[in-house]
């Protein structure tokens, strides 16, 4: 039981997260190459692929060649197949 309460309450922190992120930042620094790896890897706890792909590939454009970021697209490429 104390498992589930942690685990629901480490969800609502992230998604509480993702919402502010979604309304209230004004934009993403693509230049931050932890940053974008840290919220793709929440898109990625929650399934949600596309949306980390995007990210990636925004921030590649900011970052070219990183290969942090290019080791991150490929693995978030190949769960979307």
């Amino acid at each position: 039981m104390e498992h589930v309460i942690i685990l629901s309450a480490i969800t609502i922190l992230l998604l509480a997260w993702l919402i502010y992120g979604f309304f209230f930042k004004k934009r993403t620094d693509y230049s931050n190459v932890q940053d974008v790896l840290a919220e793709t890897d929440v898109y990625i706890a929650y399934g949600i692929n596309k949306s980390a792909q995007d990210l990636l590939e925004k921030a590649l454009k900011h970052n070219p060649g990183n290969a942090e970021l290019l080791t991150k697209l490929n693995e978030v490429r190949s769960k979307n197949t």
